[in-house]
């Protein structure tokens, strides 16, 4: 086994409207995401939207049981570099 420590930083904003057009428009798809996401037990609805190198946007929600801790950090990771990129 190998243990690995995963850390990242994140910006908090006080509104949608000091994203970029792009950035706010990822968010909403985040967002449309989450309401489909299937959570019957803990209803805990996880959505995620990440915009590839080649300018394509792709949404995932979470529609099976999954390690909710897992998708949380994934989906805050993944956010986080669409409003940090580089």
């Amino acid at each position: 086994m190998q243990r690995q420590k995963f850390e990242f930083s994140f910006d908090v904003f006080e509104s949608i409207d000091e994203l970029s057009q792009e950035d706010q428009q990822l968010l909403k798809e985040a967002r449309r995401a989450t309401e489909n996401a299937y959570a019957p037990y803990s209803n805990f609805h996880v959505g995620a939207a990440a915009k590839l190198a080649n300018g394509k946007s792709v949404t995932k929600a979470k529609l099976l049981k999954v390690i909710i801790l897992y998708l949380h950090v994934a989906c805050a990771a993944k956010v986080s570099r669409s409003l940090n990129p580089g």
